[in-house]
């Protein structure tokens, strides 16, 4: 797996400087504009064109702090391929009384109980990214993969929350 920080010459960390990305990105997205190129042999083309892609790609991954936080996880093994994590079982009983709550909802006709819902969902997303932020900030000073291991709970909850969100508003759960 390519290391997206060391691709921008930055330090793996939460709390990234956005501008500097900014920076990194340009520089790189400069260096390797396909205009550049136009009188290259194939191989150099295709060459800036992967670095191109590779860019845009870390640009993408390190500005989203739920996928950057997904990319610290796989860069320090902590997330693997396995779907197959285990939840706390006190999230999972809060997750199913909201499922209901959805499910009472669908069949109801005219029912207004979404925005309910979502403040639920809201309040309680609330409390984890707080927990979450520091998390965050103690790896980013120490680097000890402890809280990364708290952190891969956070990100697992997250998704699920997402998915509950989808279903809410009658989309297909996509993740």
């Amino acid at each position: 797996m390519e290391n997206y920080f060391s691709f921008f010459d930055l330090e793996p960390a939460f709390n990234i400087d956005a501008a500097k990305l900014k920076k990194a990105y340009l520089i790189k997205s400069r260096e390797f504009h396909p205009d550049y190129f136009s009188q290259a042999s194939e191989e150099e083309k295709n060459r800036a064109l992967d670095m191109t892609t590779r860019n845009n790609a870390a640009f993408k991954t390190l500005s989203d702090p739920v996928k950057r936080l997904e990319h610290i996880l796989r860069l320090n093994n902590i997330l693997g391929e396995s779907k197959d994590e285990k939840m706390d079982p006190e999230f999972l009983m809060e997750m199913m009384d909201i499922n209901e709550q959805i499910m009472e909802h669908k069949m109801e006709e005219g029912s207004t109980k979404a925005d309910a819902i979502k403040a639920d969902i809201d309040e309680l997303s609330k409390g984890m990214d707080l927990e979450a932020n520091g998390l965050k900030d103690a790896y980013d000073q120490s680097n000890e993969t402890e809280h990364l291991q708290k952190l891969k709970a956070y990100f697992f909850k997250k998704k699920y929350i997402a998915r509950i969100l989808q279903q809410l508003e009658g989309e297909e759960p996509g993740m």
